[in-house]
């Protein structure tokens, strides 16, 4: 099994050029005036330059979404989007010199007997009982992290990758998922769940996972992936506070396995999507009869300005950070 899964490292804003369909007509360079044919003979096809072929709208649209779900690393500004120390603010750990760095990665396990799952992500690990039990204030801190990190990193890049493409996928905005996920792999002889993929759990498919570590994450504490539906070249992904993981968990595989490597990894993940692309009647993986993730309910919206699309976002259930919006 390899180290770490190759993957594309971009910086947030930066993506690699390419070419997209020429808008303009050529010009021709030449005068025209009194010139005559032979002045000015007909190239011949060899030796004339070749236009990029015009692409329909919908292969535009694949071609961003198909460099959207390759597995890559995008770096964010940690002095802008503060996750770790909203992090040690909701477990209660003290930030320090290294901005809590050492603590997190040291957050003791629970005993093996708390949950199937090893301790490590079930209902009786501590860490994310009191996730799940922040207080009103510091879970309002924690909002106002998650959307702007949604709004300035994520949606930003996809907005931006979709334009480079010409596509409009993003002209509508961005669906995120309402509450975001935490995680905390501690040291643990068992993995934190099993091998899948989250169509298994009958999640839209256009969705993209984001995974953000707030400590360091390699080998046996990180998260094992592919880097394609099937292809079964199955690594973790190596890497540090700052990055950020974009990769298509609803139909690439991943999965944890038993944390040996002495320190715990936190990390905080979310699913996003185009707008556009969510479809509620889409057939169901896992056999359910129609989809349970909706606009207003398990999705929030982004409007295509950056704003929070107050029409949708009505806070419910518990744990719902959206009170009040950021």
């Amino acid at each position: 099994m390899a180290a770490s899964l190759a993957v594309a490292r971009e910086w947030q804003d930066e993506v690699p050029a390419r070419w997209t369909d020429d808008p303009e007509p050529w010009e021709d360079e030449t005068d025209a005036g009194d010139a005559t044919e032979e002045d000015h003979p007909e190239p011949s096809p060899p030796s004339a330059p070749q236009r990029p072929p015009k692409r329909t709208a919908a292969e535009r649209d694949a071609l961003a979404l198909a460099y959207l779900r390759r597995p890559q690393i995008v770096k964010f500004d940690t002095s802008r989007h503060r996750w770790r120390e909203a992090v040690c603010k909701v477990l209660g750990v003290e930030c320090g010199g290294d901005g809590g760095a050492a603590a997190l990665a040291a957050l003791a396990p629970a005993p093996l007997g708390a949950g199937s799952r090893g301790g490590a992500r079930g209902t009786g690990t501590p860490w994310i009982r009191r996730w799940k039990s922040r207080a009103p204030d510091v879970a309002a801190e924690v909002i106002a992290v998650y959307v702007g990190f949604v709004r300035d990193v994520v949606q930003a890049r996809l907005s931006r990758v979709c334009a480079e493409f010409g596509s409009a996928a993003m002209a509508g905005g961005l669906l995120f998922q309402r509450e975001p996920s935490f995680r905390c792999h501690t040291p643990s002889p068992r993995p934190t769940g099993r091998p899948h993929t989250d169509a298994d759990y009958g999640h839209q498919s256009a969705e993209l996972n984001v995974w953000v570590p707030v400590t360091r994450a390699s080998g046996a504490n990180s998260l094992y992936a592919e880097s394609a539906p099937g292809a079964g070249d199955y690594a973790a992904f190596d890497v540090d506070y700052g990055d950020a993981v974009f990769f298509w968990g609803n139909q690439c595989r991943h999965y944890t396995v038993a944390n040996d490597s002495g320190a715990a990894r936190v990390s905080i993940d979310c699913r996003v999507l185009p707008r556009a692309l969510h479809d509620p009647d889409e057939k169901r993986k896992d056999g359910g009869a129609k989809t349970a993730f909706h606009v207003g309910g398990y999705y929030a919206a982004l409007l295509p300005s950056g704003a929070i699309d107050d029409a949708v976002n009505r806070p419910k259930g518990y744990g719902c950070l959206f009170t009040p919006y950021a």
